[in-house]
């Protein structure tokens, strides 16, 4: 039997318990894992030909179809586009569900601050932050709250946040504690669902992940 426990941070829900844990919210990780495949897909398909940075794009394009497409079919999930930010709205109204491209620190659970927006996110998302303020208290969740590991995830506005590293995408689906409108970036996180890594099935590597660049210092020998 799981026993409740108080938290002082973000919950913090592991890869091997992530299925079960959003299963209650009718997500399906499978669901999540496709629309990142469908992202990368159209990542590569992007050239040197292309506009600069439109690979970014249209793998968050992708995703962002395929996903509102999978939850829409279950008949659980509606969609949503107020201000032009598309969700999807469950259809009990506690929680939606957005696609957002993460920096370094997504689905890495020993990140203190937690992920960040890749690039900053404007007044639509800040609403959809402030939101939650009317569905539950989030300062009581995570500083005074006592969470059940096998209760409901709590409602809110949760965020499907990517990042594509040069071995594949880390990923999680998260509930943001807070937002910096001036920033335009999540301030911290009440819940964040870790998932497992999606490995792509070959070595190429698309457009929009950024290269390293090496320095080399030449040095003469005699």
């Amino acid at each position: 039997m799981t026993q409740p426990i108080t938290v002082s941070g973000p919950v913090i829900v592991p890869p091997d318990q992530a299925a079960g844990y959003l299963a209650r919210m009718d997500v399906d990780v499978a669901d999540i894992h496709a629309a990142v495949a469908n992202g990368e897909v159209a990542a590569t398909t992007i050239t040197g030909y292309h506009p600069h940075n439109v690979a970014g794009l249209a793998r968050w394009i992708a995703m962002v179809g395929s996903l509102r497409r999978r939850l829409d079919e279950t008949g659980r999930w509606s969609l949503g586009d107020a201000a032009n930010r598309p969700v999807c709205r469950h259809r009990t109204g506690d929680w939606s569900v957005a696609v957002v491209c993460g920096d370094a620190a997504t689905g890495d659970p020993g990140s203190v601050v937690g992920p960040r927006a890749a690039r900053r996110k404007g007044a639509a998302t800040a609403r959809a932050v402030r939101e939650q303020e009317s569905l539950i208290p989030l300062t009581d969740l995570v500083f005074s709250r006592v969470v059940d590991a096998a209760g409901d995830p709590p409602p809110g506005n949760w965020i499907v946040l990517y990042h594509r590293g040069v071995d594949g995408v880390r990923l999680e689906l998260s509930l943001p504690l807070g937002f910096d409108e001036e920033e335009g970036q999540f301030t911290g996180w009440a819940v964040r669902v870790l998932l497992d890594d999606w490995v792509p099935e070959t070595a190429a590597v698309p457009r929009d992940v950024p290269r390293v660049d090496l320095s080399f210092h030449v040095l003469d020998a005699a």
